[in-house]
């Protein structure tokens, strides 16, 4: 007896510690549980409602909704879905929400059935049911009386008579009169335009009848006005000196002298009978020009000089000799 009394005192002292214990040693979380809700619930055909998705569950529980648009069934048609948002929370336990916005096509009653919710809790996985029934759609159509309707054919155009003062109204409307001055705006700028070219086209007819040598020369001397090389610009100095050459080459002899190598351009011009000095102080031009361009050669600086010359004199050599108008009367 003794010891019976022993063991019991012992149980009424270790009761009250283990009870305490309890609450913060033992956790046992409930399954999170599902919730659907229509708003509204009775719609007319064609409206839009909201299907809601709750899920109440403790923090450290996680669920999935399902993603994409529901179907569940054929009269209902998912327009869009929300992303899970937080709709209350109390401590651990907390409710989260999707919406659904859907439509219905058709009349009458519809259970929406039961829908799922994926959850976890820490090595458990599984799947929460809604309670079937609870979500009911009640679709109302339009009374339509068919002993009265009648069908009435499409009502022919009207002919309605001119106002001219509503004529002048839309006249004086404010996209009517900017559309107006827009267009005169063009018109303005077109005439100018026509004006401006018609006095640039003689120009550019006199200077494409310039001749070949004389065109050369004035660019030449612009080419010396701008002091490329000088100012540290040597390759572009050359491909000008080279382009001037080529482009008089072009206009005195008639061969595209621009898209030639200097070979090419040296056979053309012992093709046109040109003399064997002249060709080889084109080929000492080019030559050089070539080199610096394509291989970066930097020339010693009284050889810009004398490039310069010798595109001169090449010019001078080899012009078109033009007859006086006395020798124009002989003939």
């Amino acid at each position: 007896m003794k010891v019976i009394r022993g063991i019991i005192a012992g149980l009424l002292l270790i009761a009250p510690v283990v009870l305490m214990a309890t609450p913060d040693s033992v956790s046992v979380r409930s399954v999170p549980e599902l919730k659907v809700e229509l708003i509204p619930d009775t719609i007319m055909i064609g409206d839009r409602f909201v299907l809601r998705l709750t899920v109440s569950k403790d923090a450290t529980q996680r669920v999935a909704f399902p993603d994409g648009k529901l179907t569940p069934n054929d009269t209902l048609e998912c327009l869009s879905v929300s992303p899970t948002y937080l709709v209350e929370r109390n401590g651990r336990d907390m409710v989260l929400g999707r919406d659904y916005t859907m439509m219905c096509f058709a009349s009458g009653k519809f259970d929406m059935g039961r829908f799922s919710v994926l959850y976890g809790d820490k090595n458990i996985l599984d799947t929460i049911y809604s309670d079937a029934g609870r979500a009911v759609l009640v679709v109302n159509g339009f009374d339509i009386d068919t002993a009265k309707m009648t069908i009435a054919d499409i009502s022919p155009v009207r002919q309605t008579p001119f106002n001219f003062d509503e004529f002048l109204y839309y006249l004086t409307s404010a996209p009517v009169l900017l559309s107006l001055f827009g267009v005169a705006v063009i018109v303005a700028a077109a005439v100018l335009l026509r004006r401006w070219w018609r006095k640039r086209k003689p120009a550019d007819e006199e200077k494409d009848n310039e001749p070949a040598h004389s065109r050369a020369i004035r660019e030449l001397e612009v080419l010396a006005q701008d002091k490329l090389w000088q100012n540290g610009h040597i390759k572009e100095y050359y491909t000008r000196l080279s382009d001037v050459v080529r482009s008089y080459i072009a206009r005195r002899y008639g061969f595209a002298a621009l898209e030639m190598t200097t070979p090419e351009v040296l056979d053309g011009l012992r093709e046109c009978s040109v003399g064997e000095r002249e060709c080889k102080r084109v080929d000492e031009l080019l030559g050089l020009s070539d080199l610096v361009k394509f291989a970066k050669y930097v020339p010693e600086i009284e050889r810009h000089n004398e490039a310069y010359n010798e595109a001169y004199i090449f010019v001078e050599e080899t012009k078109e000799q033009q007859m006086s108008d006395e020798q124009k009367t002989t003939i």
